[in-house]
């Protein structure tokens, strides 16, 4: 890895590490404001891939029991490690969180991040789930990847489509869940708020996803996402639209939901995801490539 300038340099003020790989430069972040990437800037490319003033890869709603227990970025955690080429970062368990918590970000080269996350519960815990965000610049458009046919599962029975505004999804988010028991789990009260009765979020629940992958991209560069299936339960997209003021265009962002299921004191469980840069407009051929190095 040919790292130059400083791998791993500590930026003054808020917890950042600036690491210059390639003449790409990738910023973590790493405190309450901000953690997982918060900056990434190509050669060739003349803006920030992550959308300011948010982040990408970051830790996000913890949900448990039917509901929304905690936002992970506002629970106290600390850096663990630091190291050429990534941090760690560990949460203890709170009542919101009853979860020992660790997010180890390695840069594996100046186009690929790698994400591991680990929960181990100090309680017993029902459909306990994590989000992990991520916000682009507005350039860039989603897209997932899905079966052509309900029960179609073959690397040729899959196609990339691009999500778009439509009347039937119109101010929601798309919901792609792994199966059955993911769909109903996030049908469990969890995106209700409990004083109001009202979603916290609107969703429209798709298929279910072909492979756990997420893009942002154009025709000039994308953004890939991956987790590992078996820790990954569902992925949601926002829309990609000409009007400014929608509030779902405007995130522009992916969502993962990890883990999910029963949990019992001292379980341990750990999800993994992976982020890779590639320059052009994205293929599906070259996403499933990707995907099974990842897996």
């Amino acid at each position: 890895m040919d790292v130059k300038n400083g791998a791993g340099e500590r930026i003054e003020g808020d917890k950042r590490y600036s690491f210059r790989l390639d003449d790409t430069d990738i910023v973590l972040g790493a405190d309450k404001g901000k953690h997982g990437l918060v900056s990434c800037r190509l050669p060739g490319i003349g803006y920030d891939l992550v959308r300011e003033p948010y982040y990408v890869l970051n830790l996000y709603r913890i949900m448990n029991e039917g509901r929304l227990r905690a936002i992970a970025r506002s629970e106290p955690f600390v850096v663990s490690g630091e190291t050429a080429n990534g941090i760690r970062l560990q949460w203890e368990p709170t009542e919101a969180n009853p979860c020992r918590m660790e997010a180890v970000y390695t840069i594996a080269d100046a186009s690929t991040i790698d994400l591991r996350i680990t929960i181990e519960a100090v309680n017993p815990l029902s459909g306990h789930e994590l989000t992990v965000s991520s916000y682009f610049d507005f350039l860039l458009e989603p897209y997932a990847v899905l079966p052509n046919w309900p029960g179609k599962k073959d690397d040729s029975d899959l196609h990339l489509l691009k999500v778009e505004d439509h009347p039937y999804i119109k101010g929601h988010y798309v919901y792609f869940p792994r199966d059955n028991e993911a769909a109903h789990t996030h049908l469990d009260g969890r995106w209700l708020d409990e004083k109001s009765g009202k979603p916290i979020a609107h969703f429209v629940t798709g298929p279910y996803y072909g492979r756990p992958i997420a893009v942002m991209g154009n025709e000039d560069v994308h953004v890939v996402q991956m987790a590992d299936p078996a820790e990954c339960g569902a992925i949601g997209i926002t829309y990609s639209s000409p009007e400014e003021n929608d509030s779902i265009r405007r995130h522009n962002a992916l969502y993962f939901t990890l883990f999910g299921g029963q949990l019992q004191a001292g379980d341990r469980r750990e999800a993994r995801m992976r982020q890779v840069i590639l320059s052009g407009k994205p293929s599906l051929d070259r996403l499933l490539e990707l995907y099974k190095q990842f897996v």
